[in-house]
Parts: structure tokens; C-alpha cells; sequence
């Protein structure tokens, strides 16, 4: 039942690594920020864990939770914008939301004041 679950998000993991793949070889993200999923790897791959691999299920899981919780502080800790552009494909917009601020309208208002006829 708990495995059933688990696999219901693979379908979500694949788009994210693409981006954590893609956002690492970025230029514009700081080296300070790339430097989280290469923790990532060196925390999969070593043999010191919170939890040792011992234990057959939960030894993995903890990899693979500080693993994913590593990767998910690399995407928050990458400029919005370059996340945004990679994620959509178009550049972000200027005002670095996606929203309607900064725009401005050019408009003419004319009142009538219909009770001034009388």
C-alpha cells in the first residue's frame, strides 16, 4: 500500500531533475546554490547516513529524503526568474512576478453630471 503511494509521484520526479539539471548548468545561479546538489550525490553515494543501510527500508529512505530535501533548497535558493524562464520556456517577466503589477494603463476619463442639465 505505502509503494502504491510512492509511485504515484514518480511521474512528478523526472520534470525536476530536468530542472535541477538544467538550472546547475545555468550561468546565472550562484555557485553557492550549485554547490547543494553536488551534496546531494556525495550524501547518496557515501557510506555515512543519519540511518544506517542497514536497515533494509528506512536506510534508502533517508538518502533519498536529504537528497530530495537538498534539491528542493538548490530550486528556492535559485533566482526566481531563472527558474520561472526554465520552467515555462519564456523569458520571466521584468517586474520578477508573473502578476499584473507594474504595468501601466493609458486612459481618458470624461464625467457627465446628468442632474447639472436641469
Amino acid at each position: 500500500m505505502f509503494l502504491l503511494r510512492v509511485l504515484r509521484f514518480i511521474p512528478l520526479v523526472w520534470p525536476l531533475l530536468r530542472l535541477v539539471w538544467r538550472l546547475f548548468w545555468d550561468r546565472r545561479v550562484p555557485l553557492a546554490a550549485k554547490s547543494l546538489p553536488v551534496l546531494a550525490v556525495v550524501y547518496v553515494l557515501s557510506p555515512l547516513d543519519l540511518i544506517p543501510d542497514i536497515v533494509p527500508a528506512v536506510g534508502r529512505l533517508d538518502d533519498l529524503l536529504v537528497a530530495a530535501l537538498l534539491l528542493l533548497a538548490f530550486i528556492i535558493l535559485s533566482p526566481r526568474r531563472v527558474v520561472i524562464e526554465l520552467v515555462t520556456g519564456r523569458p520571466a517577466p521584468e517586474s520578477g512576478s508573473p502578476g499584473e503589477e507594474g504595468r501601466t494603463i493609458d486612459s481618458q476619463l470624461r464625467y457627465e453630471d446628468k442632474d447639472a442639465r436641469r
